[in-house]
C-alpha cells in the first residue's frame, strides 16, 4: 500500500484512530494467540480483517523498535491484512527517568512520520545511547550487546540478549531532548506522546516519597514540567485530563507549555484488545489520515480529537441529512462547443459537513461558486455573479447547468441562467458580499438589517407556536389581528363607561354646581313671583242660592271645566307613556343592530377558522357553537310599536269623525265651554274666567315645582344638588372601577404578543448565556416589553388645553411634567399602569405646580373632549408590543457599520436555530481586524458544530485560525480558455497547504500562527 498517493478531497473528517496497538513479537508482554510467531501473525491478521468497526489510522507500537511496524506495513501492502486501513504510523514506546511513585519509569512514545521510517535506524536508534561501562545505542545489535553486558554472559542467545537489553533500557528524558535539538528536522517529523497514568506516566513523577522536601513539594517537579513541555500530546482517556491539557487554566503555560490533545489507544497486547480500549473509549481524530493530519491536531487539540463512543457531530450529521450539501457538479449544456470559454464545464466538488473555506485571488471565481450554491439552494438573497451584467451577459450563463446533491439522497438541477424560485422554501442561507455590506452600511434606515435579525429571532419560536406563519412579521400580524377583534369588543364597553364617567365628572365642576344653584335661585324667584300673581278669588254668583236654583248653564260650564282638566291629565299621561315607549323602541333597535354586527363578525371569524381547519378534517360546528335568535327582540319591538300606535290613536284619534282622540276631545270641550261662557251673564262670566285662570295658575305652579326626574324644575334642581353632595362621587368611583377592569382585559389581550416576545427573549438569552465567554465585550441583549408609542406625549398634550391652569399648564412645562411621570411607569405590570393612570387623573384634579397647596382643578376645564380623552388614555392603543435588540447598550440605529456586521454574524453564527447551510461571502470586509479575531473566528468554530458553513475569504485568520475542515482553492486559467479549476482538501493537505500560503496573503509567517506545525 502506497499511503502517499491517497487524496481526501472532502477535507478533515472524523475517523477512528488507534495510535497504540502492539503486534505479535512485541518486545514485551506478547499475549497474542498462536503456537509460534507465524501462527500468531496469521491469527492477528484474521482478527483485524474480521473487525467490524472502521479503523482509519493505526500506530504500530513496540518498545525501542519499529521492526514489527515494517512487518505490519508489508502485510497491509500485500493484502494479507485486507482491512481498509488508510495509514500506519510507527510508534516507538520508551521508558525514561525519573521514576514514578510506583517505582516505574515514565512511558513516552515517539510517533514518527512514515515518510522517514527508513531513516530512523541511523537518525534515532543509533543516536539514542545509554552508558553501561561503555555507550550502547538503541539499535538491535547494541541491544544484544547491552543484554549480554547486563547478564555477564557474552555467549547468551542473541534474541534472548536483545529482549534482556530492551527490558532494562531506560534513558534519562533529557537524552531525548538533546537528540531532537541536534536534529530539528527529525523533531518536526516526530510527535512525542507521554502517558499520564500515575503508575508509569508523567503525573506519577512527583508522587515519589523519597523526593519530597519539607514543604511537601517534590524535587522532581521540574522534571515533570520538563517532560510535559517536551511532549506534544498525552496518552489518556480521562475527561479531566483532556480538559486540563486544553490549557485553559491560568498557570498551564508555565507548567506544561502549549495545549495538547489527549489520545487513547487500545494498547493491545492480545487479540481481544485489538481496537477495543476499556469502556469503549475510542479515539476519534478529525483530519486527513496522514502524519500532517496528526500534526494538525496539535494546533486544535479541543476540536480535532474526541475520546468516546462517537463524536456528537456524527449524530448531528446522521439526524439532519436534509441540511447538508454532499456535492455539486457543473456541466455545459448539450451542443455547447466552448466558443465562449470552458468556464465551469466538468467541475466536480464534494463537500465537508462543517466549515468549507473557498479561497482564491480576486477574480478567481470563488464568489461564483458561492452564487451557484445559492442558486441551487434557492436562496432568497439576490445573486451577484449570476447577473445580466456579469455571467448572464451575452447568454453565457445559459450554456451551463449545475446539479446539487444532498446528503439525504435528493438532488436538483438548475440552469445558471435561471432565477431562484421564490415560491419554494430556501434550503440555504446566503449572505452575499454586497448584501452584507448594504445591510451593515444603512445610515438612517435599519429595516433591512432588523429584518435579517428577525429571521433569526423567528427560529427561536417553536413551530407549534407559529400558527402556520413562515415569517416573523407574518406571525406578529396574525397575533395582532386576533387581539384586535378582542380589544374592539372590550373597547365598546369601555367607551360606554367613559361617557358615563365624563358626564358625571362634569357635574363635580364648581361652575356646574354654581349654575345649578343659579337655576335653583331663579326657580325659587319664579315660584315666588308666580305665587304673587295668584288670581283674585271671585265669588260664585250663585253661591247664596240653592243648588236647585243655580243656573243650568253655569253648572254645565263648571262640569265642562272639570272634564277639560281630566282630559288634560290623560293627555299628559299618554304623552309620558309614549315617550317611554319611544325610548324603549330606540334601544331595542340599537341592540338588534349590535347583535347583527356580532353575527356578521362571528360569521367572518367562523369562515376564517373553517378554512384553517380544512387540513385537519374538523368541522367548525364541532369547535364553535354560535346561534342568534331575533324572536324575542322582534316580539318586544312589535309590542312597543303596537303600544306606540295605540297611544297615537288615543291622543289623536284614528282619522275618523267618530274618534278624534284626547286632543280632539279637549278641543271640543274647550269650544263648547267657551260657547256657554259667551251666553252667560257678566257675573257668571267673571266667575268662570276666574276658575279657568286659577286652573292655569295651578298648572304653571306645578310645572315650576316639577319633580325629581325633571332637572329643569325646582324639585329636579334640588335633587341634582343633593345627588352631587351625597351620591355623585360614589357613582364615579363605581364606574372608574369598572373601567379599570376593562383596562386589565385589554392589557391581558395585548400581552399575548409580548409573551411571544418574552419567550423569544428567554430562548435567545439561553443561547447568549451559553456563549457568554465568547461574546466578551459584545454584550448582546434583547428586551421584550410594552413601549409608549412615539406619538403618546403629543397625543396626550393635544387633548389638554395648556393655557388653562393645571399641572400640565404650558407646552414645555407640561411636557416636562408628563415626561417625569412616564419615567416611573412599569409597562409590564398592569397594576403599575393603573397607578400611573391614577396619578395622571390626580394631576388633572390638583395643580401640582403648587406642590404645597395643590389647588383643586377640574378635568373638564382642562380637557377639550373628555370622553375622547378617556377613550384614548384607557384604550392602551398607544402601547406597542415591542422587543428591542441592543449591543453594548446601543440601539440598532446607534451601531456603526462594523458593529452591525458583528451583530449580524453573532445572530447567524451563534443564535440562529435554523441549521440550513450558511454561505457567507467575504464577511471580513465588513469587520475590523479585532472583530475578525474576537467574533468571526470563535463564532464560526462554534457554529460549524451544528451547521454546514461555506465561507468565501481571502483572510488567513479565517481559513487557518478558524481551522476550516475543507479548503477549496478556486482559480480561473485565463490562458486556457477561462477554465475554472478547483483544488479541495484539508488545511493539512500538502497541496492545499501550498495554495493557502500562496493565496492567503502569501506569507508563511502569517500562516504559522501560534508557532503551528505545517509541512516545510
Amino acid at each position: 500500500m502506497d499511503m502517499s498517493v491517497k487524496e481526501y478531497r472532502e477535507g478533515a473528517e472524523w475517523r477512528r484512530w488507534d495510535l497504540h496497538i502492539h503486534t505479535p513479537g512485541t518486545n514485551k508482554n506478547d499475549k497474542f494467540t498462536g503456537k509460534d510467531l507465524d501462527e500468531k501473525w496469521a491469527k492477528y491478521c484474521t482478527d483485524i480483517n474480521a473487525y467490524k468497526g472502521e479503523i482509519s489510522v493505526v500506530g504500530i507500537t513496540d518498545y525501542w523498535s519499529i521492526e514489527n511496524y515494517f512487518v505490519f506495513k508489508e502485510k497491509l501492502r500485500s493484502g494479507v491484512i485486507s482491512k481498509n486501513i488508510d495509514y500506519v504510523i510507527p510508534n516507538v514506546e520508551m521508558r525514561v527517568t525519573p521514576i514514578t511513585g510506583s517505582g516505574k519509569p515514565v512511558n513516552i512514545h515517539c510517533l514518527f512520520n512514515p515518510a522517514i521510517d527508513s531513516e530512523l535506524e541511523d537518525r534515532f536508534f543509533q543516536k539514542l545511547t545509554i552508558s553501561q561501562g561503555r555507550e550502547f545505542s538503541a539499535t538491535r545489535s547494541d541491544m544484544v550487546n547491552f543484554g549480554r553486558e547486563l547478564s555477564g554472559d557474552n555467549k547468551m542467545d542473541a534474541e534472548q540478549a536483545y529482549k534482556h537489553g530492551i527490558d532494562n533500557l531506560v534513558v534519562e528524558w533529557r537524552t531525548l531532548e538533546v537528540l531532537f535539538k541536534k536534529d530539528e528536522d527529525l523533531r518536526r517529523n516526530t510527535v512525542i506522546v507521554v502517558s499520564n497514568k500515575s503508575t508509569d506516566g508523567a503525573s506519577g513523577v512527583v508522587q515519589h516519597k523519597d523526593f519530597f522536601t519539607d514543604d511537601k513539594l517534590s524535587q522532581l517537579e521540574s522534571h515533570r514540567r520538563g517532560i510535559y513541555k517536551m511532549s506534544d500530546a498525552i496518552f489518556s482517556s480521562r475527561p479531566k485530563d483532556a480538559e486540563f491539557f486544553y490549557g485553559h487554566s491560568d498557570d498551564y503555560l508555565r507548567l506544561c507549555g502549549r495545549p495538547k490533545p489527549c489520545f487513547h489507544g487500545s494498547d493491545a497486547h492480545d487479540n481481544k484488545k485489538l481496537f477495543e480500549p476499556d469502556e469503549q473509549r475510542y479515539c476519534w481524530v478529525k483530519s486527513d489520515p496522514t502524519f500532517e493530519g496528526l500534526l494538525q491536531t496539535l494546533n486544535e487539540p479541543m476540536d480535532r480529537v474526541f475520546i468516546g463512543l462517537e463524536p456528537p457531530a456524527l449524530k448531528i450529521f446522521e439526524e439532519n441529512k436534509t441540511k447538508y450539501i454532499k456535492a455539486i457538479t457543473i456541466d455545459s449544456v448539450q451542443g455547447y462547443k466552448q466558443e465562449q470559454g470552458v468556464w465551469f464545464d466538468g467541475v466536480r466538488l464534494s463537500f465537508n459537513k462543517q466549515l468549507v473555506a473557498i479561497i482564491g485571488n480576486k477574480g478567481s471565481g470563488k464568489s461564483a461558486v458561492a452564487d451557484i450554491l445559492a442558486l441551487c439552494g434557492e436562496a432568497s438573497t439576490p445573486l451577484e455573479f449570476l447577473t445580466p451584467k456579469k455571467f448572464k451577459k451575452n447568454g453565457l450563463a445559459s450554456k451551463f447547468t449545475a446539479s446539487m446533491y444532498w446528503d439525504d439522497g435528493t438532488e436538483s438541477t438548475k440552469g445558471l441562467a435561471e432565477e431562484v424560485n421564490a415560491s419554494v422554501q430556501e434550503r440555504v442561507k446566503y449572505l452575499s458580499q454586497n448584501n452584507f455590506e448594504s445591510l451593515c452600511s444603512e445610515i438612517d434606515q435599519i429595516e433591512g438589517f432588523r429584518t435579517e435579525l428577525e429571521n433569526v429571532v423567528f427560529s427561536h419560536i417553536p413551530v407549534a407556536q407559529r400558527y402556520g406563519c413562515t415569517t416573523f412579521d407574518g406571525l406578529v400580524d396574525h397575533l395582532k389581528g386576533n387581539s384586535l377583534n378582542e380589544v374592539m369588543a372590550i373597547k365598546a364597553k369601555l367607551q360606554q363607561v367613559n361617557e358615563r364617567i365624563a358626564a358625571l365628572e362634569m357635574q363635580r365642576n364648581q361652575k356646574y354646581i354654581d349654575n345649578l344653584n343659579s337655576q335653583l335661585e331663579i326657580k325659587n324667584k319664579e315660584l315666588d313671583a308666580h305665587d304673587s300673581i295668584v288670581p283674585e278669588e271671585i265669588e260664585n254668583p250663585n253661591k247664596s242660592e240653592k243648588s236647585t236654583e243655580q243656573s243650568e248653564q253655569s253648572k254645565k260650564a263648571d262640569s265642562l271645566q272639570a272634564e277639560i282638566e281630566q282630559v288634560e291629565n290623560k293627555i299628559a299621561e299618554a304623552e309620558a307613556e309614549k315617550l317611554t315607549v319611544s325610548i324603549a323602541l330606540q334601544k331595542l333597535r340599537q341592540i338588534k343592530v349590535t347583535v347583527e354586527g356580532l353575527e356578521k363578525s362571528v360569521g367572518e371569524q367562523r369562515q376564517s377558522i373553517t378554512d384553517e381547519l380544512l387540513p385537519y378534517s374538523i368541522s367548525i360546528d364541532d369547535v364553535v357553537g354560535f346561534t342568534v335568535s331575533y324572536d324575542k327582540i322582534d316580539q318586544e319591538i312589535a309590542s312597543n310599536v303596537g303600544k306606540d300606535k295605540k297611544l297615537s290613536v288615543e291622543l289623536d284619534g284614528d282619522g275618523t269623525q267618530q274618534n278624534t282622540g284626547l286632543r280632539g276631545t279637549l278641543k271640543s270641550l274647550t269650544q263648547e265651554r267657551a260657547k256657554i261662557l259667551n251666553d252667560l251673564g257678566a257675573p257668571e262670566k267673571r266667575y268662570q274666567k276666574y276658575l279657568a285662570d286659577l286652573a292655569e295658575w295651578k298648572s304653571k305652579r306645578r310645572a315650576i315645582e316639577g319633580d325629581k326626574s325633571d332637572p329643569a324644575t325646582l324639585e329636579g334642581l334640588k335633587s341634582s344638588l343633593a345627588y352631587i353632595a351625597d351620591g355623585l362621587q360614589g357613582d364615579i368611583d363605581k364606574f372608574r372601577a369598572e373601567r379599570v377592569g376593562y383596562v386589565k382585559e385589554i392589557f391581558a389581550v395585548k400581552s399575548k404578543l409580548v409573551e411571544v416576545y418574552q419567550n423569544i427573549k428567554a430562548s435567545i438569552d439561553e443561547s447568549l448565556n451559553e456563549n457568554h465567554d465568547l461574546l466578551g465585550k459584545y454584550d448582546v441583549a434583547i428586551k421584550s416589553c410594552f413601549e409608549f408609542d412615539e406619538s403618546f406625549m403629543r397625543q396626550f398634550q393635544g387633548y389638554i388645553s395648556q393655557n388653562v391652569k393645571g399641572s400640565f399648564y404650558g407646552k414645555e412645562a407640561g411636557q416636562m411634567k408628563l415626561r417625569g411621570l412616564l419615567e416611573s411607569v412599569d409597562l409590564g405590570d398592569p397594576e403599575n399602569l393603573i397607578v400611573f393612570f391614577g396619578t395622571l387623573i390626580d394631576h388633572l384634579e390638583k395643580d401640582y405646580r403648587d406642590i404645597t397647596k395643590k389647588p383643586v382643578r377640574y378635568i373638564d376645564d382642562q380637557v377639550q373632549d373628555l370622553t375622547a380623552f378617556y377613550n384614548y388614555l384607557y384604550s392602551l392603543d398607544y402601547l406597542t408590543e415591542a422587543y428591542s435588540l441592543e449591543m453594548g447598550g446601543k440601539q440598532l440605529q446607534q451601531l456603526s457599520p462594523g458593529e452591525k456586521g458583528a451583530l449580524l454574524l453573532i445572530f447567524y453564527l451563534l443564535l440562529d436555530k435554523d441549521n440550513k447551510p450558511l454561505i457567507i461571502d467575504q464577511p471580513e470586509d465588513n469587520l475590523d481586524n479585532q472583530s475578525v479575531s474576537r467574533i468571526l473566528v470563535p463564532f464560526i468554530k462554534k457554529a460549524k458544530l451544528r451547521r454546514q458553513i461555506f465561507m468565501v475569504t481571502h483572510n488567513p485568520n479565517l481559513a487557518v485560525v478558524a481551522d476550516a475542515e475543507q479548503v477549496i482553492h478556486v482559480n480561473i486559467e485565463k490562458d486556457k480558455d477561462n477554465r475554472v479549476t478547483v483544488n479541495p482538501g484539508a488545511i493539512e493537505s500538502p497541496e492545499v497547504n501550498r495554495a493557502i500560503v500562496d493565496i492567503l496573503e502569501g506569507t508563511m509567517p502569517a500562516f504559522r500562527q501560534r508557532d503551528n506545525k505545517y509541512m516545510n
